[in-house]
């Protein structure tokens, strides 16, 4: 799955205008807060299945890559990607979903790229399991997201 779109790139050039990227040595705080709802999103949706495969974890880190432009350190990935799995055994996935969804708030332009984000981890090992299909839902409905536009963002990554 190609997550290196105009439509990533372009929510790549808005989080980094006015964002300062970091110089070499990491992300500004700023922009890592400002990631954090994508990358979360992808990351709930990777784990759906109980299973991580290579190719979802290679998507998530290619979309991190793309939005940051590539300021994100290996450090910082891990550091994001355990906060993540904290969060997730301390709260559950609906209670993350809710959260990320209000962290995005009227946005969307945001809200709707999560969700395409969150798809093309899930498509990204060429199956959706039930169960990453389920947690998808989730996001759209969380993310007020109606089912005609699911169908539009789908139709455009294909």
């Amino acid at each position: 799955m190609n997550v290196n779109t105009r439509a990533i790139r372009q929510l790549r050039d808005q989080l980094l205008s006015g964002t300062a990227a970091g110089g070499g040595d990491g992300m500004s705080s700023e922009l890592l807060g400002r990631i954090e709802p994508f990358a979360e999103t992808m990351f709930l949706v990777m784990g759906a299945d109980d299973h991580q495969a290579e190719a979802e974890q290679q998507t998530l880190t290619a979309a991190l890559n793309v939005l940051t432009g590539e300021a994100l350190t290996g450090a910082e990935l891990e550091a994001l990607l355990a906060r993540f799995r904290h969060d997730l055994e301390l709260f559950g996935r609906e209670a993350r979903l809710a959260s990320i969804g209000t962290r995005l708030g009227g946005a969307r332009d945001d809200r709707e790229t999560a969700f395409a984000l969150a798809a093309a981890v899930a498509l990204a090992d060429h199956r959706v399991d039930v169960r990453e299909m389920r947690l998808l839902e989730l996001v759209r409905e969380h993310f007020g997201i109606s089912d005609r536009r699911v169908e539009a963002i789908l139709a455009a990554m294909g």
